[in-house]
């Protein structure tokens, strides 16, 4: 039902609900174009230097394993100047079943996480170690990343074109909306090659029911099905309650 969702008309239907910065920073994109990420956000938040414990990595191991199916692990490198992501780790969270991960910061192990074909968002490939320059401080707590807020449980989807945070709260709505509206955008479409004069003024005005519809060209979500939102069933966060995590865990491993 919602492969036909893309970031572009997910952010427009958060603008016209009032909730403005919703996008993360325009250095967060894809490996490789075809990627997509859809899951609910696992916050990690990390710090510069060496871990105030002595520990070489911090939580990042607990992170890890902490993550249960259909959540995305959502770092916020602070600045790093070291991946915050590689293979290992995109190998341990594929088997955990997360959706992906997205990183404000680098990652490492490029040709290894595309075999995997596993969803990573970055600033880029950066192969500098993080041992000693940087740790896990905390996990599955808010962050801020530029000017988004962003809480455990919060809808991430990230395309090509962009990674936005969709507030649980709205999130249901938020997909609903989308999905009318492009279901207007394509009824315009349709009307535009149908039509030999007039111009998308005259088509918008003949079309029942259209939503504001700015992207309408985009060919994207029409002839390239790979880049098609994969399926979205928006359920409440879970009730951690009733969460028992079962996975063995990551031990000592070099994660990159």
């Amino acid at each position: 039902m919602n492969r036909e969702l893309f970031s572009a008309v997910l952010g427009d239907v958060l603008d016209q609900m009032g909730h403005h910065h919703q996008f993360l920073p325009p250095q967060v994109g894809p490996l490789e174009p075809g990627m997509v990420v859809t899951g609910r956000a696992m916050p990690v938040l990390c710090r510069p230097g060496p871990p105030p414990d002595g520990s070489p990595l911090g939580k990042m191991l607990e992170a890890l394993d902490s993550l249960r199916p259909g959540e995305v692990y959502l770092a916020d490198g602070a600045g790093a100047n070291h991946a915050l992501w590689g293979e290992l780790m995109s190998t341990r969270a594929n088997q955990l079943g997360a959706a992906g991960a997205v990183l404000h910061g680098y990652h490492r192990d490029t040709p290894g996480i595309l075999s995997l074909g596993f969803p990573t968002f970055s600033h880029g490939g950066y192969a500098q170690d993080v041992r000693g320059r940087g740790h896990v401080a905390e996990y599955r707590v808010p962050l801020r990343i530029g000017q988004v807020e962003i809480a455990p449980g919060d809808l991430v989807f990230g395309d090509r074109d962009g990674v936005l945070i969709l507030p649980a709260g709205v999130a249901e709505e938020v997909v609903r909306q989308a999905l009318e509206k492009v279901r207007g955008e394509n009824r315009v479409r349709d009307a535009l090659r149908r039509q030999r004069g007039g111009g998308l003024r005259a088509v918008r005005g003949d079309v029942k029911g259209l939503v504001d519809c700015p992207d309408i060209h985009d060919p994207r979500r029409h002839d390239r099905p790979e880049l098609r939102m994969p399926e979205l069933h928006v359920h409440p966060p879970p009730d951690e309650t009733h969460l028992q995590h079962r996975a063995a865990p990551v031990g000592s491993v070099d994660l990159h």
